[in-house]
Parts: C-alpha cells; structure tokens; sequence
C-alpha cells in the first residue's frame, strides 16, 4: 500500500453518525470529540427501554410482509403501522399527487415498506461499560461471514443481504423452507444469521419469527432462549445436511457477561475464524435499526475498553484491526481506488453484500462486516 492511499485510509471518514461502527471508536480515535457526542449511550439506552414499553405493535401483520415479500406504502396517518416498521425497510418516496379543485400537481413524501431492505438489528461501538454490564447484557462471539437475513416460508428458504438483494435460495427443514415443512398460512421462520460460505452453514444470531409465532416484542434473554430450543429440538433436521436441507443452521449461544463467564470465554481457541464481540441488552426488542442497545467490538479492544485479559489462542481465532481500521475505515465499504471503471450490474450487486473475507482481517478491512 502507497504511503498515498494510506494517509487516505486513516483520514476516512465516512458515516456522518458519530455512534455508528462505520465511524472511528471514539476510544482509538485521534480527533478531540464533543463533550456530549460520545458520552450519551447510556441515556438514550434508557430512552429505547422506556419506549418499548408505550410502542404499538402489529408484529403479526409485519412478519406476514417478510414472508410474503409484499412492498407497500404506508398510508398516512396509520401510526400503528407507522410505528412498528419505524425503522425496518422504510424509505420515504416522492408521489406525485393532484389537487381535485385547482388541478395544480404537487409533491409529498410518502413512505413505503420494503420487506427485505434494513431489516436487521445494527450495532453501535461499544463506547464505555454500561452501568447494568455485568448483570443486564449477553455476549454474542460472531464468526466471520456474510451477515444475513433468512426467511423460509412457502416452501423455500432464502437469504438476503442488509439492503435486500437476494444473495442464496435453496431448500431447508426449517419451519415452511421446503414443501415438507410448508403449511400454507401457518408455518415461516425469519432468523437474523451470519452465513460461512466455505462450510454451507448459517450461524443464528437471533429468531424474529419462529413456526409462524412472531418474537420482535420479545426480550432478548427469551429470543436467546428460544432459539437454543428450537434449534435444539431440530438439530437433527436443520443442522445436518441433506438432499433437503443442503445448509446447515447453528445456534450462537449468548454468554452472560460476568468477569468469570467472560474469562472463561477469552481462554478458548474456537474452531472459526472470529470476527467480533457482539454485546446485546437482555431487555432489547429486536429493532430493525442502529440501536445502542447492540454494541460491538473486535477482540483486540476487549482488554482497553473491558479490562478483561484476551489468552492469545483466542486473539489467534479473531483478526486484529490495525490502526488505520481503529481510526474509521469503513468496516463495509471499499478501500478508495485512484480512477473509477464501470460496473456490470451484477458486480454492483455484489458490491452492495455484506461480505467479510477469510485471511489477514487486518489487512482487508474495508471488506468486513458492520453488527
């Protein structure tokens, strides 16, 4: 790497929402922040918590539009609506619209729902230790891969990145993934799961939906516990592969965050390749949004903004972000290039997937993946 592009890389800067993980950790960055810019995840955790509590919800009707794929428009002044999909695939459209007196044509922002785009939980860095850290908040160690989101219903099984292009379809014995486990109306399953193309498996980080039973307004120790069970009690289907379930599907245990637990989890040498910590609030519904109450971190930070020790064998599973990753490159983006060519379409798709690569993390870290 040119010592040009290189001063680029640790100039970079390209999410404008300073809590986001495409932005530099404000514990590695070299820039003096704001006294209020850095220091509120605690507040507005507080704030999320206490509004999950007054939140209309029609998760029914909502996972019924993930399953069946229907794009909608959200008509004006249905807040109930309005308020459950706050987040999750909604983007505001301009319609044309037509005065029936004046016949004069106008313009106004009408929101539509797309059922696959921005429907994940997205984290923040986790900036400073929550108060309730130890007895408040689960551990998620994430393998590196393509995060996803999977929907099996009417009979097949698909997965698509965060901006919702569909990256695999295939059959599956999860609850509706194939014409064995599809019962028309009843049966679907929305998981949020991280997909290791070398192994064919899908490593479940959370369930939005199970058997057609919707989980969004669930807590996150239940939504954990759930998926254990399921998982669990289906091992002998969805986890092995077969003619009928081609790809296997793993649980991502959540480890209590205690001093001892923590420990205990640092002094292993895990079989995958590690990309992250994901920490996650007990109490959290499942938001299909940049929430602070989903924080991560890569494992070098853990012993600076944890003060646990990290054994080495399990630093040897994990990449190290170097510095100029620590500083803010984009962890999805692309590394700038000194002229523009064009793309074929189906190069700007896979531009667009949530992909990290195996090797030296370190290196490439334009190509990971944000939590």
């Amino acid at each position: 790497m040119d010592d040009a592009l290189l001063a680029e890389l640790q100039t970079a800067s390209i999410s404008g929402d300073v809590h986001s993980a495409y932005s530099p950790h404000p514990h590695y960055s070299q820039y003096k922040q704001h006294k209020d810019g850095y220091t509120n995840q605690e507040v507005r955790r507080r704030k999320i918590l206490q509004s999950q509590k007054s939140r209309r919800r029609d998760f029914m009707d909502y996972s019924r539009l993930i399953v069946e794929g229907v794009e909608c428009e959200i008509p004006e002044g249905d807040d109930v609506m309005d308020d459950v999909m706050e987040g999750g695939g909604v983007d505001e459209v301009d319609t044309t619209v037509e005065a029936t007196k004046t016949k004069s044509k106008g313009k106004k922002k009408q929101k539509k729902f797309y059922p696959y785009r921005n429907q994940l939980m997205m984290s923040e860095w986790l900036e400073e230790v929550p108060e309730d850290f130890t007895d408040k908040w689960l551990m998620f160690v994430c393998p590196i891969g393509k995060r996803c989101l999977v929907v099996a219903a009417k009979g097949t099984t698909s997965a698509y990145s965060r901006t919702g292009i569909q990256i695999n379809n295939f059959p599956s014995l999860l609850p509706g993934g194939c014409h064995r486990t599809h019962h028309v109306g009843r049966d679907n399953c929305i998981l949020d799961c991280i997909f290791y193309e070398t192994t064919h498996t899908y490593y479940v980080l959370d369930v939005m939906s199970w058997g057609g039973h919707p989980v969004y307004d669930s807590d996150t120790e239940f939504r954990s516990f759930w998926k254990a069970t399921k998982i669990k009690d289906n091992a002998e289907s969805i986890s092995k592969f077969s003619r009928i379930n081609p790809m296997s599907f793993i649980d991502l245990p959540g480890y209590p965050c205690t001093q001892e637990a923590l420990a205990e989890v640092f002094t292993r040498e895990w079989p995958v390749q590690v990309d992250g910590l994901l920490f996650v609030h007990k109490e959290a519904h499942y938001w299909a949004k940049k929430t602070p109450l989903a924080t991560w971190l890569k494992a070098n930070m853990v012993t600076d903004i944890l003060g646990i020790h990290v054994s080495q064998e399990f630093l040897s599973s994990a990449p190290v972000l170097s510095a100029v990753a620590m500083e803010g490159v984009e962890r999805e983006g692309k590394i700038p290039k000194k002229s523009k060519s064009k793309k074929t379409s189906s190069q700007q798709q896979l531009a667009s997937m949530d992909v990290t690569t195996e090797g030296d993390a370190g290196n490439t870290v334009a190509e990971q993946i944000e939590y």
